[in-house]
């Protein structure tokens, strides 16, 4: 039911209400009493219709709602918020370079030292070669007497006069270097090859060395530089570790399976890698 129902049935309800007043006036009143509420509740039900009307004039009824505007452009940027906590992160890898004081261009000193090693004779001790420092730092140490534990020697190169390293070189206690590699994390020693992979920096590259093939004690292989320095004054023959070139095993039964293209009168190279 609209708003205008509503309002006509309160109308209609108001003139049987009047109708209803004057038609008991007239019979239990006089002629003069009646006439004065008749026009009386006229003038009352005159009233109350014009203000009824007036007000559904004035105000109207409620419309339909319109159709949604279209979007407003976008609104200026706002102003820039406060800056983050940055944190510097970095990342790096460690090598050794054997034969040498220093590192390459591409990388930082750790430290400089000389090569260890178990002696060549003994058939106990440690297989790998160590960079040991120049400035060695102790902590508790033994009271004496018998000493049961393996001994530290230092390391010679035994290159012999083959024209591959300098001849005054054979005998020469070994340098070593420990080097930093920044923001390239990974490092690797690659047997048989002189360039590395592509992205990967070249740190140094040189000649596979290790211990002589009957010697009682056995030590791992290590890249020793091409261009070998030595410890200025410990040039005597002292042996100890010792590094000896490698060939590949290309007779019998213990080929390496892959000769050629390796060949059996050739040192193997080496080379170090970063990225």
């Amino acid at each position: 039911m609209t708003r205008l129902d509503e309002q006509q049935k309160r109308i209609d309800a108001l003139e049987a209400a009047v109708a209803s007043l004057a038609k008991q006036a007239t019979t239990e009143a006089t002629v003069t009493d009646v006439e004065k509420r008749a026009v009386l509740s006229d003038d009352i039900l005159q009233n109350f219709l014009t203000s009824i009307k007036d007000a559904a004039g004035r105000d109207g009824l409620p419309g339909i709602p319109g159709v949604q505007g279209d979007v407003g452009p976008v609104g200026p940027p706002g102003p820039p918020g406060p800056p983050g906590i940055f944190t510097e992160a970095s990342s790096g890898g460690v090598y050794t370079r054997w034969g040498k004081n220093n590192c390459g261009a591409d990388s930082s000193l750790l430290y400089r030292g000389f090569a260890g090693g178990s002696y060549y004779a003994q058939t106990g001790g440690g297989v790998n070669y160590q960079c040991l420092p120049l400035d060695p730092e102790y902590n508790k140490v033994s009271k004496g007497g018998t000493f049961y534990g393996s001994l530290m020697a230092g390391a010679e190169y035994q290159s012999y006069q083959y024209g591959i390293f300098p001849d005054n070189i054979h005998d020469q206690n070994v340098p070593c270097a420990r080097c930093y590699t920044e923001n390239r994390p990974a490092t690797m020693m690659i047997p048989a090859k002189r360039t590395c992979p592509g992205g990967w920096t070249k740190e140094y590259e040189g000649y596979l060395m290790s211990a002589y093939k009957d010697h009682a004690h056995p030590s791992t292989f290590e890249c020793v530089d091409a261009e070998p320095e030595a410890i200025i004054g410990l040039g005597s023959n002292t042996d100890g570790a010792l590094l000896h070139f490698i060939r590949p095993d290309c007779s019998g039964a213990s080929t390496t399976g892959h000769c050629p293209p390796y060949q059996a009168n050739k040192e193997l190279t080496c080379v170090v890698c970063s990225k």
